[in-house]
């Protein structure tokens, strides 16, 4: 069970705000069991795949993510739809953290959202900056004492 990272994106303005939360939107299946029944329904979420998105073949995928065929096999068995793909080191190549975003939500002029075991990497924010031009500051706390880190706040800028 990680230790979970609350991150915070402040906007300038409500617009800029909105554009972002759009833009990071993207359709996920969620599956469960609800009364013995196996339902199945789609949400949309913030997603880092927006900005950073994960190679979707092999043909695509750099050779240094592409995992070693015993790898491969177990993956198979695990029922993996990538079975071919390290998505753990490229997520933490790319993303800076294990998974996606998740438990997001939008005020006026804030995004939040939580990762895995610390904030985002500096490369997913600046791209979330100029990919959609705009100026925020992400602030984040501590897994560890679950305090925010003020200090560490850090504003993005589009190139």
């Amino acid at each position: 069970m990680p230790n979970w990272c609350s991150v915070k994106m402040e906007f300038e303005t409500p617009e800029d705000c909105q554009k972002v939360w759009e833009g990071m939107q993207m359709e996920q299946v969620i599956a469960q069991f609800d009364n013995g029944c196996f339902l199945e329904r789609k949400v949309l979420k913030f997603s880092f795949e927006k900005v950073l998105p994960s190679p979707k073949t092999k043909e695509e995928c750099p050779d240094n993510y592409i995992l070693n065929e015993e790898e491969e096999e177990k993956n198979k068995k695990n029922g993996s739809l990538k079975p071919w793909f390290d998505w753990y080191r490229w997520n933490y190549d790319h993303w800076g953290v294990k998974w996606d975003a998740c438990d997001s939500w939008c005020d006026i002029y804030e995004i939040g959202f939580e990762t895995a075991w610390g904030e985002p990497s500096d490369q997913l924010f600046l791209r979330i900056a100029n990919k959609f031009h705009v100026q925020f500051c992400m602030s984040f706390d501590d897994p560890e004492s679950g305090e925010w880190q003020p200090d560490l706040a850090r504003t993005y800028i589009p190139e």
